[in-house]
């Protein structure tokens, strides 16, 4: 006997409350990661009652998203020392701040 296939309870990108926190969150488009939705406050939201709130907030979030854009980098040549350029970049936020000071001396 064929097992029925569950379906989703609401698209990707929607507020979602998690009833073992009593908080308001979502889940970015293309992963997996819930992330917390909050007030103008600071708070989270919490309670069933909120939803109106979390819809809000989760509005708010995608209407900055919009107006500042993450800048697209396939107009641009990839070249060698631009690829190093961008490693090097990355390997300077992500690494312990006293090798950086000593890789810059």
């Amino acid at each position: 006997m064929a097992r029925k296939r569950k379906q989703r309870r609401q698209q990707h990108g929607s507020a979602w409350r998690w009833k073992q926190t009593d908080c308001w969150y979502f889940t970015e488009s293309g992963t997996k990661k819930r992330v917390a939705l909050f007030d103008e406050d600071g708070k989270r939201i919490r309670g069933k009652e909120n939803k109106e709130a979390a819809k809000l907030a989760l509005a708010r979030i995608k209407l900055v998203d919009e107006l500042n854009p993450t800048p697209t980098v396939h107009n641009q040549k990839w070249t060698v020392a631009r690829v190093f350029e961008v490693y090097l970049e990355d390997l300077h936020k992500t690494a312990n701040p006293e090798w950086s000071k000593q890789v810059q001396n």
